[in-house]
């Protein structure tokens, strides 16, 4: 970001066009998590059958929270609304106007369901941690990241699903740096990670090609001086 604004480089974004896609990966990853579905693969893929262990709950029974009111938080909010009990904000100044919201800790001692969908800033960084799940732990909740991984302290969170803390843990933004953190596990978890695929739908990503295809039509439509030394 630095040195695109020391050249003079506008970076156009478009968060919208994939966040439908994000928060259909939210309803997916709170379903399986509510009726332990991972924990069930993860067993039998260690030659364990664990049918009484993987006993559920229904989805619609449960509150859920969120964390972060940007595209992903909306279209999370948009996905799991129809199927939950209930869904609240976690309560901010940039919220959008007319979300149901709720303090910070109201929405930890009342939801069975947590989506962070936090941008990563240095007052978000690794802002789900120990402090965090031992709020939440006397409703031993769900917990499902689809903003960016870096705003939990993921061995703590792993931790807690190990240890019953949380009933289950879902991650998407996967990358392959943080594979070390995921990998060794002996014991049956209800753990769902993917590798960042929220967004990948093949409609999606058909727009956001045409929408970057557009947008170069547009910034290159004349012959002005966007850089020295360049053009547009």
């Amino acid at each position: 970001m630095s040195a695109l604004r020391h050249r003079g480089i506008t970076l156009h974004r478009n968060a919208e066009a994939g966040a439908g896609a994000v928060g259909e990966w939210v309803l997916a990853a709170a379903l399986a998590l509510a009726r332990r579905i991972p924990l069930g693969q993860h067993a039998l893929l260690l030659g364990q059958h664990e049918k009484q262990a993987c006993m559920g709950a229904s989805l619609g029974t449960l509150a859920a929270g969120i964390w972060g009111a940007g595209p992903v938080g909306l279209a999370a909010d948009w996905a799991l609304a129809p199927f939950v009990g209930r869904t609240a904000f976690a309560a901010w100044p940039s919220n959008p106007p007319g979300l149901r919201e709720l303090s910070a800790t109201a929405l930890m001692e009342q939801s069975q369901v947590h989506v962070i969908a936090l941008p990563l800033r240095p007052t978000t960084e690794q802002l789900i941690g120990e402090d965090f799940l031992a709020r939440v732990a006397p409703l031993r909740p769900l917990l499902i990241c689809a903003g960016r991984l870096e705003t939990l302290d993921v061995a703590a969170c792993l931790r807690a699903l190990a240890d019953g803390r949380l009933s289950g843990l879902a991650l998407d933004p996967v990358e392959r740096e943080h594979l070390p953190l995921l990998t060794g596990s002996t014991t049956p978890l209800n753990l769902l990670a993917s590798p960042h695929i929220g967004a990948q739908r093949s409609d999606v990503r058909g727009a956001l090609n045409r929408w970057a295809v557009d947008l170069l039509k547009e910034i290159t439509a004349d012959d002005k001086i966007l850089i020295e030394g360049g053009h547009r």
